[in-house]
């Protein structure tokens, strides 16, 4: 290989030019940063949602606008989930910030709160299946002696009335299983004071006691469905609605305190805290980012002005990024907010040649020194730019949009810190020259460890077989909800209703056009082993409503005086409700000394009381709410609920039910898994199978099954065209085939490396770390292309390794390596794994560069000397 000098050329000439009108170019440059800097904090937002991400034109984007369009209350959503000690508590919680939401002031386009309509408290039995309703009747006729007794005085003297004719009338106990029913009211009235004794919140549920503790009725949980007024182009566009609900529960007194429990979850909290996540993580990762490579140049350049010229010119080139940013995007994704980190990492590169090879020449000769650095090193600044560039615009054909964002800007930004690397940087050097130290130094850089090729190359082979066998092993986690930070209440909530079929968020819509097609599509889906159930309009029509009528008018019949009692809870005087404490404890001793499940349960409730006084925690008007203030309303619910008159058609629903399960002409079908969805398998299998019957379905399983697919074309797509990209720009610059093949075996060695390492390590590809072995490409091949050009120069790879282009090397990895280290220790976890697959990505690719790639070079050029000796 001939040794080559660099000429003067159009660079030198250039860099002669701005160190001559260095002033003028940092004032000019200095107007356009502040110019850029106004338009970024004017301009540029934030977008956290992924719908967005991937191409409009794509099948599961088409059919989930389609659905968009027919039923929009279904998009943008906030859910409140209220979680309470017993469901008359729940209930009375949602009803009450329902209200409190409802205001004409709200921030809220639509409060819905399911199961709230009036037709499920006067026909709530009819959904029922007839044996349920039947088991329910038999509690009910078994407690009616109790409930009546009770109705006529709903308060602790009633109570101790209860147990009073328990003990003088036994007989009344044997009727109709009222002994199992007074057995059970006892156990929970016994929870209810051992939870005073303690001092938690928990009251009796009658309607837990009526209905039994299982099925839905019996369930402690409530939702609120909002469709929050969102803000366009705001920093938090959900900010000001989820101010406004964390308010009504504070004003309306839903604390832990009090027993309840108030989370959001949904679209819209997710975004909203995974927002606060990466506007946290991002700008303590950049400025991290800035602090490390200013250490590391602190470091490696050893000179306060080289430092000071590098961050200046890293600094207005990243503002002038951010400014093409605002200008071609507008907002920022998920993934393309991580552009800062990315270029300080980056476009330091170009600094770091750049000054270690003027401090080389300054050596030399100072006066020409600056020229001369830029003349010899602009080449191959200008060619790792442009590759770079490559890596990123690599993405730009693709279905990724969130991708091929980060890659118009990034890509950009490679090519405008190329500029401000060859006016910025020469002109502040210019201003702040470096004086000439002691004599010239031959190599001018540090001398790297020589090893001995052959093994190296060994050594390189083993590690590619071994990595060819790990890297089928890695993994590609497409859901991005475990790209969200757990702790997050929004994210935790989510996985703890994911846990049940019933309530988990990963569901399929369908529409279908008329009832005939609704019904041969429910019953194809339902044949299908991955589906749970199949719900639409039509489920809101009682079945067998003729016999479940019968048997409610047989239920009435029996229970009549109890549908006629009207209670009322006054104010009964302190004195009487401690006299009923007191006979209360009294007769529950003396049932207690009795067998069987009542003997248990009076024991245990006489426990209780005496717990409870000896804690002296017995206020008794506290005891006597705790025990009744609920039983009231539950007598009202069930008198409503057991004298339905006809029979409920679809005509009878109300029109909030209706516009969700139909629009027009068209129908809604949701469809929930058999089974909980916990990793990616499940959700694609069960996504597949109902696209397979319906193949116009979204949802959130459809949606992200389809973006993992249109993500995996992208990343072949964009690898392929990184590779042949930068193949393409050596060939037409560096124009040696040997060259060019030293380059690319290096690139392959990084990527299958990065690969199996990532298998090993247990680091899974995701949307958003997928980037990093197409970036690869694009930015590996820097360092090859500085260590090639240098042996141009040099005529041997040991004297490269003496050269300052060898410490350039070894300190652009390490500055970018601490930029893209900085990522992964980011809050937000999507940044975190972009940064750890990146760092792991210039690693490796820097130890094949200053390994590998010397001793390619070494056993390549062995075999030609001797031969010319021969």
């Amino acid at each position: 290989m001939d040794v080559v000098n660099p000429p003067d050329g159009w660079l030198t000439v250039w860099i002669g030019g701005v160190r001559r009108r260095a002033g003028a170019t940092l004032l000019v440059a200095l107007a356009v940063t502040l110019a850029c800097g106004w338009y970024v904090a004017t301009r540029l937002g934030i977008d956290t949602g992924t719908e967005n991400m991937i191409a409009e034109d794509v099948p599961f984007r088409q059919n989930d606008q389609a659905f968009d369009r027919l039923f929009p209350q279904f998009s943008d959503l906030l859910v409140v989930v209220i979680d309470a000690p017993t469901p008359e508590d729940a209930s009375a919680a949602a009803e009450d910030l329902a209200e409190a939401l409802g205001g004409p002031d709200r921030p809220f386009r639509d409060v819905y709160r399911p199961g709230s309509e009036p037709i499920f408290a006067e026909a709530g039995l009819l959904y029922l299946d007839l044996e349920t309703l039947y088991g329910i009747s038999d509690r009910i006729v078994a407690a009616q002696p109790l409930l009546s007794l009770l109705a006529e005085r709903p308060d602790l003297t009633g109570l101790a009335r209860v147990l009073e004719q328990a003990t003088a009338r036994p007989e009344m106990l044997m009727q109709g299983g009222s002994a199992d029913a007074l057995a059970d009211l006892l156990v929970r009235m016994a929870t209810v004071a051992e939870a005073q004794a303690e001092g938690r919140p928990l009251s009796l549920s009658w309607q837990a006691l009526v209905t039994g503790d299982s099925g839905q009725l019996a369930k402690a949980r409530r939702f609120l469905i909002l469709r929050p007024e969102l803000e366009p182009g705001a920093l938090q566009p959900a900010a000001r609605a989820i101010r406004r609900v964390e308010s009504a529960v504070r004003e309306a007194g839903l604390t832990p305190e009090r027993g309840i429990r108030v989370r959001l979850t949904g679209p819209v909290a997710l975004d909203h805290q995974e927002l606060q996540a990466v506007q946290l993580g991002g700008s303590a990762a950049g400025l991290l980012s800035l602090a490390l490579v200013a250490l590391l140049l602190a470091f490696g350049l050893r000179s306060l002005r080289l430092v000071l010229a590098t961050v200046a010119t890293l600094l207005v080139g990243l503002v002038w990024t951010a400014a093409f940013a605002a200008a071609t995007v507008g907002s920022l994704n998920l993934i393309s907010v991580a552009f800062a980190v990315l270029f300080i990492g980056l476009a330091v590169d170009f600094g770091i040649h750049a000054c270690l090879r003027y401090r080389e020449e300054v050596r030399a000769e100072a006066a020409a020194a600056m020229p001369r650095a830029f003349g010899a090193a602009g080449r191959g600044i200008a060619l790792s730019a442009v590759c770079a560039a490559a890596g990123f615009f690599a993405f730009l054909p693709t279905d990724y949009l969130g991708l091929a964002e980060l890659g118009l800007i990034a890509g950009a930004g490679m090519l405008i810190a190329l500029v401000a690397t060859f006016t910025v940087l020469p002109a502040v050097l210019a201003l702040l020259p470096l004086r000439r130290v002691g004599p010239p130094r031959a190599g001018g850089g540090r001398r790297l460890p020589r090893l001995a090729p052959r093994s190296t190359l060994a050594t390189a082979a083993v590690l590619s077989l071994g990595a060819g066998f790990a890297a089928p092993g890695v993994v590609f986690d497409f859901d991005p909800i475990n790209l969200k930070d757990p702790q997050f209440e929004s994210v935790e909530t989510f996985f703890e209703l994911a846990g049940d079929p019933e309530t988990t968020p990963y569901r399929i819509d369908v529409v279908v056009e008329g009832a005939a097609e609704a019904e041969v599509t429910a019953r194809a889906l339902r044949a299908l082993p991955e589906v749970g159930g199949v719900h639409r309009l039509q489920d809101f029509v009682p079945r067998r409503q003729e016999d479940k009528l019968v048997a409610l008018e047989d239920l009435a019949f029996v229970i009549q005086p109890l549908l006629l009692a009207e209670p009322t809870r006054g104010e009964a005087p302190p004195e009487a409700l401690a006299a009923a404490f007191r006979d209360l404890r009294a007769l529950a001793e003396r049932l207690g000394s009795g067998e069987g499940a009542l003997g248990l349960s009076a024991a245990r409730l006489a426990s209780a009381l005496e717990t409870l006084e000896a804690a002296e925690r017995a206020p008794v008007t506290e005891l006597d709410a705790r025990l009744m203030r609920h039983f009231p309303a539950a007598l009202q619910r069930l008198q409503t609920a057991v004298s339905p008159t006809r029979p409920i058609g679809l005509d009878d629903l109300p029109a909030e039910i209706r516009q969700r399960w139909q629009s027009d002409e068209t129908l809604r079908l949701e469809v929930r898994p058999a089974t909980p969805i916990r990793d990616n398998a499940a959700l694609r299998r069960f996504a597949a199978a109902v696209l397979e019957v319906a193949p116009q379905a979204t949802g959130a399983p459809v949606i992200i099954a389809g973006a993992a697919d249109a993500i995996l074309r992208a990343f072949l797509t964009a690898t392929g065209l990184a590779f042949a990209a930068v193949l393409l720009i050596l060939g037409v610059t560096l124009r040696r085939p040997s060259e060019i093949a030293l380059i690319a075996v290096t690139l392959v060695l990084a990527a299958l490396w990065t690969a199996g390492a990532a298998a090993l390590l247990g680091i899974p590809f995701n949307f958003a770390n997928i980037i990093a072995l197409p970036l690869l490409f694009g930015l590996g091949v820097a360092s090859a292309i500085h260590f090639v050009l240098r042996l141009r120069e040099e005529g041997s790879g040991e004297a490269v390794l003496r050269s300052s282009t060898s410490s350039g090397v070894l300190f652009s990895a390490l500055t970018t390596i601490a930029a893209f280290g900085s990522l992964a220790v980011s809050g937000h976890l999507g940044m975190a794994s972009m940064g750890q697959l990146l760092t792991l990505a210039i690693t490796v690719t820097l130890i094949a560069t200053l390994v590998v790639l010397p001793a390619m070079i070494e056993v390549l050029r062995r075999p030609k000397k001797g031969r010319t000796q021969a």
